[in-house]
């Protein structure tokens, strides 16, 4: 498989278009700002590194993919696994919060024990201690 590897420094323009990425890498976009290293999780790109102006919207519109482009089986591939991650995460916190839910029931169902067992328990000592 080739890979079309853009090694040219694209300040203020998209190697999107050409399906390419960056190589060398400027540090700063032209607003003189750090460039922000994200990560693309669209169904054309998952996963795929990007670095961007921070002021995206306002801007000088600095992007380039740091990644080269994923093959058609992983566009294929990720976006079902990471729909597995959430609804088994999702499935994780539920279980959680049922869990401590149920937790706070049984403290509050419970939570009258304790003080009669206390009390039980100083009666025997006192009654021990008097018969002894």
């Amino acid at each position: 498989m080739d890979i079309d590897i853009d090694t040219s420094s694209r300040r203020g323009s998209s190697s999107k278009e050409h399906g390419g990425f960056d190589t060398n890498q400027p540090d700063t976009c032209e607003c003189g700002l750090k460039l922000r290293l994200q990560t693309s999780w669209t169904p054309t790109n998952p996963g795929r590194r990007f670095s961007s102006c921070p002021q995206r919207i306002k801007g000088c519109g600095t992007f380039c993919w740091c990644d080269p482009p994923m093959c058609d089986r992983s566009k294929q591939i990720i976006p079902g696994l990471i729909k597995r991650i959430n609804a088994l995460q999702a499935q994780a916190e539920m279980a959680l919060m049922n869990d401590l839910k149920n937790k706070k029931t049984m403290t509050k169902s419970y939570g009258w024990f304790v003080p009669y067992a206390v009390a039980v328990v100083l009666i025997c000592i006192v009654l021990c201690i008097s018969f002894s």
